[in-house]
């Protein structure tokens, strides 16, 4: 008996994106079992770290003193794993019927709804999979239309497809890293909710920042290697022909990562002038970036565009080593914020 099911009441997450795509598709989870995702950010401090292997020297890096799953499970919010490729459709559908929408990582070559890596280029990625139409032979999906853009939507994939694209992933992506989960199903538990006052993401915020203190003092250092970096290619120091497309993407991090620490201030803090300060720390770097992707598309002016970025670059270090001096003196005076849940 061919079989159909879909689980309601799950939408794309477009507000932002947070370290990879996989938390996209689980911020869409979050929100139909009436989660929130503030808990998941107050759990990470997001700090500046040496990088050898990327071209500008630094990156973006993570520090937690509580594991995901952790966090999730204090939402109600519970989970299986699985590391096999065996039975797939079989053991989504019984997910599925379950209730149990599934995020599932994918190598995006063999993914045929994503027409500009099709066939064309390797990319690891997470689908979230929240229905299957046997008739159609067609999973329904959450997905974005290209890389690096913040538009999931809605849209079916057919079971081959899914099931090349994880077995693309198999092959090329999983075995760096045998840890992580090929599939993870979800579903809401079935203990009460502890109460607001006894799980509040603003003391989790306050005591995750300040344990990573030393991480945030220390990453003046990595900025600015990372700037003199960027600097030595805008001033034609170094050439950037060759390492635009890396530049960009480790730009595209950064200005994530910014984009983050803005809705952080603003939401844990509530204070005008520091969230006012952030949003002037991520101004400059869209800027920064905007100018170097007129540089790739042949724009106009790129030098005064360029000089322009360099004096961004220049108060960004200044900036950024403002807000988490004044971050930390906020923080460390206050017990009784307001809870923001």
């Amino acid at each position: 008996m061919l079989m159909k099911k879909i689980i309601r009441n799950i939408e794309p997450f477009n507000l932002f994106f947070y370290k990879d795509c996989f938390y996209n598709s689980l911020f869409s989870i979050i929100n139909k079992y009436n989660g929130s995702m503030w808990d998941v950010l107050a759990s990470e401090a997001v700090f500046y770290d040496y990088a050898e292997d990327k071209v500008l020297r630094g990156r973006i890096n993570y520090h937690s003193e509580t594991s995901l799953f952790a966090v999730l499970a204090d939402m109600n919010i519970n989970h299986k794993v699985s590391y096999s490729t065996d039975f797939l459709i079989d053991n989504i559908q019984k997910a599925i019927d379950s209730e149990m929408p599934v995020i599932v990582k994918v190598d995006c070559y063999e993914e045929d709804i994503r027409k500009e890596l099709y066939h064309k280029e390797h990319l690891d990625h997470s689908l979230l999979i929240y229905g299957y139409d046997d008739a159609g032979e067609q999973f329904y999906v959450i997905e974005q239309s290209k890389k690096n853009v913040l538009n999931y939507s809605q849209v079916v994939i057919s079971y081959e497809s899914l099931k090349n694209a994880v077995d693309g992933y198999n092959r090329y992506y999983h075995p760096h890293n045998m840890e992580e989960p090929l599939l993870i199903s979800f579903e809401f538990g079935s203990y009460v909710k502890m109460s607001s006052a006894d799980r509040s993401p603003y003391k989790n915020y306050r005591i995750n920042y300040l344990c990573s203190l030393d991480l945030m003092l220390r990453q003046a250092t990595p900025l600015q290697l990372i700037v003199n970096e960027l600097i030595k290619y805008l001033s034609g120091n170094k050439d950037i022909e060759d390492s635009i497309d890396s530049i960009i993407e480790e730009l595209n991090e950064i200005v994530n990562a910014r984009t983050i620490e803005k809705y952080k201030v603003e939401h844990f803090l509530g204070n005008e002038p520091l969230t006012a300060l952030a949003n002037k720390i991520l101004n400059n770097w869209l800027s920064i970036r905007l100018a170097l992707l007129n540089y790739k598309f042949q724009g106009n002016n790129i030098k005064e565009k360029f000089d322009k970025s360099i004096i961004r670059l220049r108060e960004n270090q200044i900036l950024e080593q403002r807000l988490n001096f004044s971050v930390f003196i906020l923080l460390s005076k206050n017990y009784d914020l307001a809870d923001y849940d």
